[in-house]
């Protein structure tokens, strides 16, 4: 099996997917989610970090008629690239990051600015081949799929938290049958996950998951595919399991070829 694994897109189209999946009959693709472009929100948070963290939004210093253009522009970029996968004659496994606009953003967004804009959840389900995971399991072809949505900050994960995302994910790999490939929107803890951002108020810190990491451990999945650090792109084989953080689309994508528990990455 043959799969293409995309990273954060953030805006940036990738036209020439359609031609790419087709040219080398790519079984799937797999994407770690952040689609849209947020670049002028992201500047604002690592620009003024003792306003955003009192609460202060863009839209309290620009005023709410620009902030609603950011807004659109940034959904019509999700639009774009949620159609690009729709037109694939292949399915495509998505999580969403921490930059999508979902079912409560744009509940909000419609009722403050009257507008009347799909949430992404809503998006994919005009789209047969667009599977969007939030902590589910599903079988595909000799594979089974275990995909987690969003990004949880380590500092939001106290012991009993941990644990029951832990359980959560442990009886969904207990159900697997087939060799596991694990999407998610961030990296493990201390695997690519090191910020070298140093606007970021994270800067050097390891800010990945701790309870993937202890799956990986557990579970051994042969492949684990997450972005979120763009600057932490790259792999490494742990505990068994190939560890791709996928950094962003216009850093590159991965080919990566698949038979049973082995696994081949594509130059």
């Amino acid at each position: 099996m043959l799969i293409l694994a995309i990273g954060d897109i953030h805006g940036n189209d990738f036209p020439e997917l359609k031609e790419l999946v087709e040219s080398m009959s790519v079984d799937a693709v797999f994407c770690t989610g952040d689609l849209c472009d947020v670049d002028i929100l992201r500047r604002f948070i690592f620009s003024n970090p003792v306003l955003a963290s009192l609460g202060f939004t863009l839209a309290d210093l620009i005023g709410a008629e620009e902030y609603r253009k950011i807004i659109m522009h940034s959904i019509e970029s999700q639009n774009r690239i949620i159609k690009r996968f729709g037109s694939l004659n292949c399915p495509v496994f998505l999580v969403y990051g921490n930059n999508d606009y979902l079912d409560d953003d744009i509940r909000s967004y419609n009722k403050r600015h009257n507008l009347k804009i799909e949430s992404l959840q809503d998006k994919v389900k005009h789209y047969k081949n667009i599977k969007l995971l939030c902590g589910e399991l599903v079988k595909f072809k000799e594979l089974d799929i275990i995909g987690v949505s969003g990004y949880i900050s380590p500092s939001a994960l106290d012991k009993k938290k941990q644990d029951e995302f832990y359980k959560h994910l442990e009886s969904l790999f207990k159900m697997a049958k087939n060799p596991v490939i694990f999407l998610t929107h961030e990296p493990p803890e201390n695997i690519l996950d090191r910020v070298r951002l140093e606007i970021s108020s994270a800067y050097n810190m390891n800010i990945g998951n701790p309870v993937y990491n202890r799956i990986i451990k557990n579970f051994s999945p042969v492949l684990h595919l997450c972005g979120h650090i763009h600057e932490a792109r790259g792999r490494i084989l742990y505990k068994g399991t190939h560890v791709v953080n996928l950094g962003t689309i216009d850093q590159g994508y991965e080919l990566i070829e698949i038979k049973g528990s082995n696994v081949k990455f594509l130059e």
